[in-house]
């Protein structure tokens, strides 16, 4: 038992060694820069985490946004339902605390989909939604927000309705966000296995395998499914990952089963 505890830690510190490698160039929380193919396209879709250990992680990737000159009229945060699981349907809010809110959008958005539930309580202590807002207000002041916080039960078809009327309704400079933490409750090593897995079904637009994740892939399949549909139909599906990282690469500690986070661009 001992022998397999000390091999386990050896294999833990060997990956924790290789990630450190892998981002030698850019410390963490530091921008790194985009691919060629990536460099001077217009980003319309944006995979970031809400766990506040991570912030350095949404601060880089907004960092990336502005460095490839993009601006945004419009952003939609979408985020899973955490405090109220239960929910069969879409949360919204016109109105959100320190946050200019695009309520005139998000009426008609409840007049198409009457079982929307306009929520400003809810809303507000969702922190898949707050986290990332209070970073975009700073980067983007004069863009609005639109608050999507949505029910884990959504099927692909209800998804893709959604995903028309937005994409159908909304300008051209639009940035769609799934904020959403990857991984949960594992080490460093399983969880970042499960991020390449993660990572290749959100490259692969591979839907019946997203919708089976669970908390050991992701918190909220839903919400990247709706940003990943919303980039079919912009025909934006080129997908670059920014960062695959856990927890216990951000501590330096490879005992902890915590969280993974995964952040990439669609352009």
């Amino acid at each position: 038992m001992k022998k397999i505890t000390y091999i386990r830690f050896i294999v833990l510190g060997l990956v924790i060694l290789f990630a450190t490698l892998l981002n030698k160039t850019a410390p963490f929380g530091q921008v790194k820069g985009l691919s060629d193919s990536a460099k001077n396209k217009a980003i319309r879709g944006l995979v970031i985490p809400h766990h506040g250990l991570a912030g350095g992680l949404i601060t880089e990737s907004i960092e990336l946004l502005r460095q490839n000159r993009n601006d945004y009229q419009i952003l939609v945060i979408i985020g899973p339902n955490h405090f109220y699981k239960e929910s069969y349907t879409l949360t919204s809010s016109t109105k959100l605390q320190d946050t200019a809110v695009d309520s005139e959008f998000i009426e008609k958005l409840k007049e198409m989909f009457p079982k929307t539930v306009l929520d400003q309580d809810i809303v507000g202590a969702e922190h898949a939604v707050t986290t990332a807002a209070s970073y975009f207000t700073e980067y983007f002041p004069k863009s609005r927000i639109i608050p999507l916080v949505i029910s884990p039960y959504f099927t692909e078809e209800s998804l893709r309705t959604i995903a028309d009327f937005l994409s159908q309704n909304l300008p051209r400079n639009t940035l769609y966000v799934a904020s959403v933490d990857f991984s949960h409750n594992l080490l460093t090593d399983e969880s970042l296995v499960n991020n390449e897995e993660s990572i290749k079904t959100i490259r692969s637009f591979d839907f019946p395998t997203l919708f089976k994740y669970t908390d050991s892939h992701m918190d909220s399949p839903a919400s990247v499914a709706l940003v990943m549909l919303v980039m079919q139909n912009l025909k934006t599906t080129n997908w670059t990952t920014v960062e695959s990282l856990h927890s216990g690469l951000i501590l330096n500690d490879p005992t902890i089963q915590g969280t993974s986070y995964v952040t990439g661009i669609f352009y």
